[in-house]
Order: structure tokens, then sequence, then C-alpha cells
């Protein structure tokens, strides 16, 4: 075997082992969809004409079936927990705490390397991301000791994700509070209502997550005939004498061994053209945005809004300060709130964190159990004094814990 053989041998080996790893990852926690077309950066048709909050995984129904799931988990650790009488007083590392760990160390991966073509570049490029990887690979196998495999565990989980939908109806109650100005076009708030937190009237195309989730599988299966077509017409565009079953074979050869992923391409393409709502108005989510100066992630609000608290994101989010390569300084994600960012006892009934944190982070994660997700503000019903979790109540919430308004 010649060197130079040698060295694609290796190579072969090493993209397919980061290949394995950004798979493993992506096993982990698949209830945020970035990874579902698994496209190539900025291809992606999702994620033109939106913004942040309107790509799957930050808008609210997304989040919510991450909570869901997330809780379910922490329910079973703590049950694994009671059973072994495991008291992490005494500094025993109990299968809750491993789990926490491990979450959070999956919400840094998801934070820093969204998307799958990212995470495999990172392999090559990032010692930060190995790093993270390995500590997430080592988490899952101490959980393994104590009984909990993670892989049946989260598949089991997952089906509580579908109590999102209910979540995802109340969010949308809470943004449809506006009026249009058929004269001047102008969307505004109906009097006495006002939208939700991080988010501002406009009269726009919405788009709905959960209608192209529930698409894409039906859109990846007509993808392939349209893909196969349109390169079997390339094909004798080119050579028109060619036999039409030839052409056919070899315009499905090609579109199938080309390294771009054809078929998930066009499948995002027709669950984003399904999944697209007429211009209407209503709430719609804002950013996330850095402040330069203030070194600081902000809300950046379209139009004013009367909610007092429309500077914050929306209830069991966060705009997260992530570093960008090579030293480029930093950007701002709207992102799902971590299972830590819920630990900190604020008044009767609420735990979390809300505001700016010290590492510039804008975060509004209360929720009325800290060690319990599925209690999230973004997620319950009813708030800890029995009112409906509606915008108007959440501020009056805020003002009793002594949060200020802007």
């Amino acid at each position: 075997m010649g060197l130079k053989s040698f060295f694609v041998i290796l190579l072969a080996l090493d993209t397919a082992w980061a290949a394995r790893i950004t798979q493993d990852d992506a096993d982990d926690e698949a209830l945020t969809l970035h990874d579902l077309a698994d496209e190539p950066e900025g291809s992606s048709a999702l994620e033109q004409s939106q913004n942040q909050s309107q790509v799957p995984g930050h808008d609210p129904w997304s989040v919510a079936r991450l909570q869901f799931s997330r809780g379910c988990l922490l329910r079973r650790a703590y049950e694994i927990d009671l059973l072994n009488q495991c008291d992490p007083t005494n500094g025993t590392r109990c299968c809750a705490t491993v789990l926490r760990e491990k979450l959070e160390v999956k919400h840094q991966i998801r934070s820093r390397y969204s998307g799958r073509g990212r995470r495999v570049r990172a392999y090559f490029r990032s010692s930060t991301y190995r790093t993270l990887w390995s500590n997430n690979t080592a988490l899952k196998e101490e959980l393994a000791e104590h009984n909990f495999t993670w892989k049946d565990e989260k598949q089991e989980c997952d089906v509580e994700s579908a109590n999102a939908s209910v979540v995802l109806s109340r969010v949308e109650v809470e943004r449809d509070v506006c009026d249009l100005d058929e004269s001047s076009k102008v969307c505004s708030e109906r009097p006495g209502l006002y939208c939700p937190e991080g988010h501002s009237p406009a009269y726009r195309r919405g788009f709905s997550n959960q209608r192209f989730a529930g698409s894409y599988s039906l859109s990846f299966l007509v993808a392939n005939p349209i893909d196969t077509a349109i390169a079997t017409a390339v094909v004798l565009a080119f050579t028109p004498t060619m036999p039409i079953a030839t052409a056919i074979a070899s315009g499905y050869a090609f579109k199938t061994f080309t390294p771009v992923p054809f078929d998930f391409i066009t499948a995002a393409g027709l669950s984003a053209a399904y999944a697209t709502e007429r211009r209407t108005c209503k709430c719609f989510p804002d950013d996330c945005t850095y402040d330069e100066e203030a070194d600081q992630c902000r809300v950046s609000r379209e139009l004013s809004t009367a909610n007092p608290y429309s500077w914050l994101p929306y209830p069991g989010t966060r705009c997260a300060k992530v570093p960008l390569s090579k030293g480029r300084g930093f950007t701002c994600n709207l992102e799902a709130c971590g299972a830590e960012d819920f630990f900190d006892r604020r008044g009767d009934g609420v735990e979390g964190h809300i505001g700016h944190s010290p590492t510039g982070a804008l975060l509004n994660c209360l929720a009325e159990k800290g060690h319990d997700p599925t209690t999230s503000f973004g997620v319950q019903d009813l708030l800890p004094d029995g009112s409906n979790n509606t915008a108007a109540n959440r501020a009056l919430l805020y003002a009793s814990i002594g949060f200020p308004a802007q």
C-alpha cells in the first residue's frame, strides 16, 4: 500500500468516526428540529425570511417539547435515586446529578454547534467540541452505572412531548391580540391587551413549525421522485439520444451519490412551503441581538408594545451569548432554558433566573418547581397563584417578585 492510499484510508476512517460522533450526538436530544433537514449551512429553506424564533428548535412548540422530555428524564432519575436511597448531600454522585450535568453539556453543544454539518466540521477544527463530546459520552456511561440507559429512557420520554400541542394552542391565543388598520396596513395591539414577552405586533407571513415537522416525512418521500425526474431531465438535455431507462438510471445515480443532499433540501423546501402561512396581523417573535457596547444580549423589538416586559424573551427561553469562531466576538441565539436555569428561589412557587446574567445572557427561565422543567411558565396553563398563564398575569407576577419593568 502506498503512502497516498494510507492517508486516504486514514482520512476516510476519521471522517466516518466524526460522522458517528455527530450522529450519536444528534440521537441524544433529537427534540430540537434543527437536524431534520440536515442541510448545508446557509441553504436551508427554513431560514430564509424567518427570524430566530420561527426556525424549528426556537419556537415555543419546540421548546415545550424539549422541556416535557427533560422533565420526564429528570423524574425517572429521581425515582432511581429514591429506589437506591442515594443522598447527594453527602457527596454521592446520584443519578439526577449526573443527568443534570449531561443535559447541560448537551445544551452547550446545541448552543455552540447547531446542525450536524457544523458539528462534523467542529470535530476536526475545535478542541472545545471534542472535549464537550467526550464529556457527554462519559456522563452517558456514568448514567448506565445507575441503571439509567439514556437511549431507552429518552425514547420513552419523547412520548410526553406530544403535550406540546396544548402549549402551542395557548401561545397562539396570546399572539392573537392585534388588529390591522386596513388603510395604513399598520398592525397594532387591541386596547387593554398586549403581546407576550419577546414579541411585537406585525403584519406579515407566519410559519407553522408544527405543520413543518408533521409534513417532513411525507415531503421526503415525495422529494425522491422529484429529484430523480429533475436529474433525468438534465441528463437528457445533454444526451438527448440516450434511452429513457438509461437516463433515469443515470439521473438517479447522480442524485444519490453526489455529496449534495438533494432529497433533504427538496423535502425541506416542500415542507417550508406547506408551513408558510398567509400574511396576518398578530404578535410575531423578535430576534435576539448582541449589544457590543454593553456586552449583553437583547431582544430586538420591531415595534413598540404595551407590555412592560416585552424586552424579555418568551418564558422558558433565553438569549444566550455564544462566541464566534476564531475570536471574532459574540452573537446571541434564542434557545430553550437549560435545566440549571430554573434553580434559584424567587418567591412563593417561583424559582429560576430572569433578566441579564453576569455572562451577558438574557433569561426568562422561571418555573413553579425548579427541579421540574415541565412546570416552566412557558409550558404551564396556570401560574402558581392559580391565574391563567397570560402575558398580563405574568407581568403582575414579575412585579410581585420585585422584578422591574422597562
